[in-house]
């Protein structure tokens, strides 16, 4: 679990959800917002996690040590407000992807996670005008337009698509991203 303005990640076990343990509030992380996890080819377990800021912080989920923190760029400037992470691994040993959501804004943001760069951005304000045209449609007088925001990704590898989703959003969305292009 990772927790929003504590900035502590707590390890629970399913299904009680009884904390096992705590990530100390001396790590990098000023809030708790994003998290991913990935196995590496080497065997060892790392996480991804964000804070709102641009950075993500790559941390060894034994120690509970912050071992490198990532400045995601693109075009030279940083992308503040990361939120979601999604990882996606390649065939290469060496390159592996994580997917954002930018939050506030409608972008999804594809960034290397050897260099931090952001190798690509797809705008989703199409799914955030579905949700509303779906919420007028209904006559939901009490919607909050400005929290309906793009908020969540998860890649179902499957069908090589991605599960997108928002706050206050009635539907999850499969969207099929042309990423592949940047994973040479």
């Amino acid at each position: 679990m990772n927790t929003h303005k504590s900035a502590t990640t707590a390890e629970s076990y399913s299904p009680k959800l009884k904390d096992i343990r705590g990530m100390p509030k001396n790590n990098k992380l000023k809030q708790g917002w994003g998290l991913a996890y990935a196995k590496l080819n080497s065997g060892e377990h790392r996480l991804y996690a964000t804070d709102g800021t641009s950075n993500i912080y790559v941390i060894d989920p034994v120690a509970w040590e912050t071992l490198r923190t990532i400045e995601v760029t693109y075009g030279g400037m940083p992308i503040n407000s990361l939120n979601e992470l999604e990882i996606i691994k390649t065939s290469s040993l060496s390159k592996n992807y994580i997917f954002a959501n930018q939050f506030i804004e409608n972008t999804i943001w594809m960034i290397d996670l050897r260099t931090g760069v952001a190798v690509s951005q797809w705008n989703m304000k199409e799914l955030k005008d579905i949700q509303y045209k779906h919420v007028k449609k209904v006559g939901e007088s009490t919607y909050d337009k400005a929290n309906a925001v793009l908020n969540g990704i998860a890649y179902y590898e499957s069908n090589d698509s991605f599960l997108i989703s928002g706050k206050l959003w009635d539907f999850i969305y499969e969207i099929k991203f042309d990423y592949h292009n940047y994973m040479k």
